[in-house]
């Protein structure tokens, strides 16, 4: 049904009472932790012949306007005076809703205010900002400056709408250009040393001058388009050689930069910009200056521990890897990266026992907006282009598995009803893996925990945990002393690096040999396998009782109780590769049968399978659980999946995959004819995707940063002639050509061939 009070081009969603999205978003100020919800634009609208009409609130969510300065968001107000659908009537010439006031709501996750802009058309502009009690406060040029930054991080880390999607919400490009690029890059470094305040991932346990979101998305926006050059030079070497006491810098916070002209922590994120530059020399040098002036600091030991691992020096990586827990027991990625050495160097007991020290922190998720329920929702189709395509529902949070309102019917009989898909769904077992619902800390751990099994095969790991770690029954039957165990009621020492331990238990005081501390892990809980009972469990457990008798001829053998989080994470592997191997041992049976395959599963059943394949380092049977979604209907995740592989993401898990098995055929090479059509193919759909549900933000962006891959991969020439090539509509062609403008205009690797 159409409305003559709906935006043409923009998502509305309508209120019941004028006003409540505001009130709702007030009373949720408290609960904001981290960078806050998307801005909020709410309208009303009035009926300019007829007063008896009721007057309408409606709001949509946006990302990426400026939010600078009160004029900025006022101009944006006005801007939707010319989205009302301006269709003519049967019996007049045009639309008599208009917008008779507007407010534009900000969060300054800096300040944790919400600063609001409210507009009357005719009228004046008030700008006002709101605490979390309520109160109003005046507004100045510093909490425009904050809520600007806030702003920009915000587009920046929501930009992937897989990750982060809320009901009507609307993407606008951060930086068209160079010039306002300039003043995106101005504001971010202004407050550079005031990024801490924002807090950090949930990878990391303290915010600092190098962790923080406001270095997350400054990395991200400049790794996107492979700019890690004008990253270096134009804005981390400044900072990290920045004058002793330079006024960019806080009073109280100079002490970083007390050591002899350079900031090592900001000098770490200098040297990666520069390995990521192929600029290695120069990153070697500043890690050689910041280490030098302080060889405690943890991020410019983790940085350097990452080129040495990548180098393939995996026992000076070791050593580094070590200091770096040394120096920060408490952070994840320090014992994560001694983890992935050990990995690396085929010393899988010692990854194994890191792996379980690791310390784990509560995932604490991303602020989503509260709002009330809405009378409804209009999502307008802005191009009589996209009605030809059938793109399906948008992207929900965190769920790919729901059925279309009105899916294409499909010609093959076999094809189930969209009722049978759906029960299907629910009961599916395949779609209540606990693997994709890990978040954080515990998502990198069980990734690190594949990267095992997929080097030394289940029974290995099995065989590992045995020797390394206390069973049940050993446990139970109070182990004798040819098993050393160790006691877990020494809480003090939990968290504590090992060279510490050492230190304060040894009479001496001699530094701890770094060469022993990946197998001298801390104390942790003695729930190891007793927390959950299966049949399944069961199995798995039976290979682990020969390594006792092993145990008890080698007198040296210290095992350690298995931390809760650890086994539970073995538990949801074994449940991952047993779901692969009865799909797997499906379709050979199919195959072997002549019988249709796609069918088999639904369309979401197929995603998770391709999600499941590349958790267990399998891309090619990955890529064919995609296509078979595909082959069902249309489906954005399984495109942007497709386009990954084309473009060189899985490039070093599928060349693993090929050596591993000789029977998988290696795909096509990056730089092909086939593997640029293809990824062309994917881009396209996405685009539309994009255009349909309002992400017109051209960068940064998920598609735009492949695109600008297959730039970097191809030339700007064979992209730009391969996609005139394939005969697409003016209206298609100009969605995908607008991210190669964006790759052009910022000169990335690539434009000048």
């Amino acid at each position: 049904m159409s409305y003559n009070d709906c935006l043409q081009d923009v998502p509305d969603i309508f209120e019941n009472e004028i006003g409540e999205a505001l009130a709702m978003r007030t009373e949720s100020l408290g609960m904001i932790r981290e960078l806050g919800p998307p801005d909020l634009c709410h309208i009303v609208k009035i009926h300019s012949s007829n007063r008896t009409e009721p007057d309408i609130g409606s709001y949509h969510h946006v990302l990426g306007v400026d939010t600078s300065s009160s004029a900025s968001l006022a101009a944006y107000i006005n801007s939707l005076q010319y989205s009302l659908n301006d269709k003519p009537g049967w019996f007049g010439p045009g639309n008599n809703w208009k917008i008779a006031s507007g407010t534009y709501c900000t969060y300054n996750a800096f300040s944790k205010l919400d600063l609001r802009v409210q507009i009357k058309i005719p009228g004046g502009v008030d700008a006002y900002a709101i605490n979390v009690q309520g109160e109003r406060q005046d507004v100045t040029e510093e909490l425009w400056t904050e809520c600007h930054v806030s702003g920009i991080l915000r587009a920046i880390l929501y930009s992937n709408p897989a990750e982060y999607s809320v009901t009507g919400l609307r993407r606008l490009t951060l930086a068209a250009n160079l010039r306002e690029e300039a003043r995106v890059v101005e504001a971010l470094m202004e407050q550079f040393w005031n990024g801490w305040r924002l807090g950090s991932n949930a990878e990391t346990q303290v915010a600092s001058h190098s962790r923080n979101y406001l270095v997350d998305g400054l990395m991200a926006y400049f790794a996107g388009q492979g700019r890690y050059n004008d990253c270096a030079g134009e804005i981390l070497s400044p900072l990290a050689y920045a004058p002793l006491g330079g006024r960019q810098q806080q009073a109280d916070s100079r002490s970083s930069l007390d050591f002899k002209g350079i900031d090592p922590n900001v000098a770490a994120l200098l040297a990666e910009a520069y390995m990521g530059g192929d600029q290695e020399v120069q990153g070697v040098r500043v890690m050689h200056q910041a280490l030098k002036a302080k060889p405690s600091c943890y991020p410019m030991l983790y940085t350097q521990a990452e080129f040495l691992r990548l180098k393939k020096q995996h026992k000076a990586a070791c050593k580094i890897a070590l200091m770096a827990v040394k120096y920060a027991p408490s952070e994840f990625h320090a014992w994560a990266k001694l983890t992935e050495v050990y990995i690396d160097d085929n010393d899988f007991q010692n990854a194994l026992l890191t792996l379980n020290t690791c310390p784990m922190y509560t995932y604490v998720d991303r602020d989503y907006p509260r709002v009330p329920t809405p009378r409804r929702i209009n999502y307008p189709v802005k191009s009589e282009v996209l009605e030809e395509y059938n793109l399906g529902d948008n992207f929900t949070n965190g769920n790919y598995g729901s059925v279309p309102m009105n899916p294409r019917p499909s010609a093959d009989s076999d094809a189930p009803g969209a009722a049978e898909e759906q029960t299907q769904n629910e009961t599916s077992f395949i779609l209540r893996l606990a693997a994709p619902t890990l978040k954080g800390t515990f998502a990198h751990a069980y990734k690190l925990l594949s990267n095992i099994v997929s080097t030394i095969g289940w029974d290995e790991l099995l065989q590992l945990r045995s020797t390394v770690f206390v069973m049940e029954e050993e446990y139970r039957n109070s182990v004798g002393p040819s098993v050393a165990i160790d006691d877990e009621e020494d809480e003090e020492d939990d968290h504590i690096p090992l060279s510490a331990l050492k230190e304060r238990r040894d009479t001496v005081g001699e530094n701890q040999n770094p060469e022993a501390m990946g197998s001298e892990v801390q104390t942790t809980d003695l729930n190891s396998n007793g927390s959950s009972a299966s049949p399944e469990k069961d199995q798995a457990d039976q290979p682990e009782a020969q390594p006792e008798s092993k145990l008890a001829d080698n007198q040296d053998v210290r095992k350690r109780l298995c931390e809760r989080w650890l086994d539970n994470l073995i538990m949801i592997l074994f449940d991952d590769l047993r779901t692969y191997t009865n799909w797997r041992t499906k379709m050979h049976n199919l195959r072997a049968t002549g019988q249709q395959v796609v069918y088999q599963f639904t369309q979401a059943e197929w995603e998770a399978l391709g999600d499941l394949a590349l958790r267990l380092h399998r891309p090619s049977e990955a890529r064919e659980a995609y296509e078979c979604a595909l082959r069902i209907r249309f489906s954005a995740k399984a495109w942007l999946r497709l386009l990954e592989l084309h473009t060189g993401k899985y490039a070093a898990v599928q060349a693993e995959e090929v050596k591993r098995n000789d029977s998988v055929a290696p795909p096509p090479p990056l730089a092909s004819t086939d593997s640029l059509m293809m990824a062309l193919d994917a881009a396209v759909w996405l685009a539309v995707y994009n255009d349909r549900w309002y992400n017109n933000m051209a960068y940064p962006n998920p598609l735009c940063n492949l695109i600008i891959k297959l730039v970097n991969i191809h030339g700007l020439s064979k992209v730009h002639n391969s996609l005139v090539s394939m005969n697409l509509k003016p209206a298609v062609f100009n969605m995908v050509k607008g991210h190669l403008e964006i790759a052009e205009k910022f000169e990335v690797t690539g434009t000048k061939w």
